[in-house]
């Protein structure tokens, strides 16, 4: 969820005490760090239906570490659950 400035501030799947399901960890230089860092300040306020969580995560997570995850699962919808798949939960 957006404080309405770009910035996410509260995961409400946490609060809604949805498991976590997947877990991919790639540790990375402070170099990497830095490249994300402003993507991670602004957030996103422009979920759709074609840009969803999923797809802020991607990109976030390739622009670290250069490795691409597929996102998109029926129609081209990128979902959660995709993601889920693609990093092998």
């Amino acid at each position: 969820m957006s404080n309405g400035s770009g910035g996410v501030y509260m995961d409400e799947e946490l609060k809604k005490g949805y498991p976590f399901t997947s877990n991919h960890f790639v540790q990375i230089s402070q170099a990497q760090y830095d490249s994300i860092a402003p993507m991670i300040q602004v957030g996103s306020n422009s979920w759709w239906v074609t840009y969803t969580c999923a797809d802020y995560a991607r990109d976030i997570f390739y622009q670290a570490t250069g490795i691409y995850l597929d996102v998109d699962d029926y129609l081209g919808i990128e979902t959660p659950r995709e993601l889920a798949r693609s990093i092998g939960n």
